[in-house]
């Protein structure tokens, strides 16, 4: 049985030898070792004219130069500290992430550590640090989240190259009395000064184009603030409980007053509205209770939401005066202007047959004819 078996196998394998291809001493020479024929190249190949096509436009050089985009894909090489800082070193720029010098001190953090520029102040790098004062120099670019939530800083001297503040970067610093953000920021962040209570003087820039949620909330020494031109969002709760905030002014770019935007603003008596605002929503101006009047132009369409929501003038001044200048504004039956059982000693003046009239009428509320 065995050697039948072996006798196959045997067979096999000659046959398998026998097959093209199959040889291994065999190549794609000859046995004489000849070149085989070469493909011919005598053909003419017509010259090919590539279309006219526009190269983009190289980047400029600024650009490339701009720290943003290089810190954005720079590589972090190691975390290192000196007396006074800690840091991490990037293979183009410092970035601070935390204070190691003493108490009730004078921070000036530096233009250059180990050659590099500082560009970043880390997100908490100074958080609960008990410094009065910082001096950041002009060429950092940005402040991370929460870099001095809660120090004891009195005044700080900003960077004239800073583009960025990152969410609640001054949260709660209660001592901070004065601030000015410079030329280029285009945002301030959610949180940013909520609860700095002695805060009583800020400047904003012309670039400035929004205000995030809370951004003011709790500063209760505000008393006046100029919102810039170019601003178009004004995020809800903005400057809720801005309690000696008497004045505001609201640009036309912002298109509506978000939920509680002005709330609690308990000393708030004059408001200037432009021409462009579209929507004032719920709360508003809730509890603004020195408010005594107040002009909507033509271009507000609607006002409030539903009934279960708080009305955007609930609380407001008992003999408060609201004048209403777009005749077909949105006043549903339902939606109540002003709080409950506070409607009777107020008024609201508009045109005839418009809107405004006919909710008054429904709602048993004042109305006045504008003349």
């Amino acid at each position: 049985m065995y050697k039948k078996v072996f006798s196959i196998i045997i067979s096999a394998l000659f046959l398998i030898s026998m097959l093209p291809g199959c040889n291994r001493g065999q190549t794609t020479s000859n046995q004489t070792g000849s070149i085989p024929s070469q493909p011919d190249t005598s053909l003419v190949i017509d010259e090919i004219t590539t279309p006219d096509v526009p190269l983009p436009d190289p980047v400029p050089d600024q650009d490339l130069n701009d720290p943003i985009m290089q810190m954005e894909s720079a590589s972090l090489q190691y975390p290192s500290q000196n007396d006074t800082w800690k840091y991490n070193v990037y293979d183009c720029y410092i970035e601070i992430t935390g204070y190691l010098g003493p108490e009730e001190a004078d921070a000036v953090i530096p233009a250059e550590i180990d050659g590099l520029p500082v560009w970043k102040l880390g997100d908490g790098s100074l958080m609960d640090a008990e410094i009065k004062s910082a001096q950041l120099p002009d060429c950092l670019e940005s402040i991370g989240m929460l870099a001095f939530a809660n120090s004891k800083i009195e005044t700080i001297i900003m960077p004239k190259e800073l583009a960025a503040v990152g969410q609640r970067a001054f949260d709660g610093c209660v001592r901070l009395s004065a601030i000015g953000i410079p030329e280029g920021v285009i945002g301030v962040a959610k949180e940013t000064f909520e609860g700095c209570e002695n805060l009583s003087e800020i400047s904003l820039p012309e670039s400035l184009t929004f205000i995030d949620e809370s951004a003011f909330s709790g500063c209760v020494s505000l008393s006046n603030i100029t919102i810039p031109e170019n601003v178009t969002y004004i995020g809800p709760l903005a400057f809720t409980k801005c309690t000696s905030l008497h004045s505001v002014y609201v640009p036309a770019a912002v298109k509506k007053i978000e939920s509680w935007t002005f709330s609690h603003c308990t000393n708030l008596s004059q408001v200037q509205l432009e021409e462009g605002i579209e929507s004032i929503e719920e709360g508003a101006f809730s509890d603004c209770q020195n408010l005594e009047s107040l002009v909507l132009p033509a271009s507000v369409s609607s006002i409030g939401t539903n009934e279960w929501h708080r009305p955007p003038f609930d609380g407001v001044a008992d003999n408060f005066d609201l004048t209403i200048l777009n005749p077909d504004i949105v006043l549903h039956e339902s939606i109540r202007i002003f709080g409950q059982y506070q409607s009777e000693n107020k008024v609201i003046h508009g045109y005839a047959g418009s809107t405004a009239a006919k909710y008054c009428a429904n709602r048993h509320i004042a109305f006045q004819l504008i003349e």
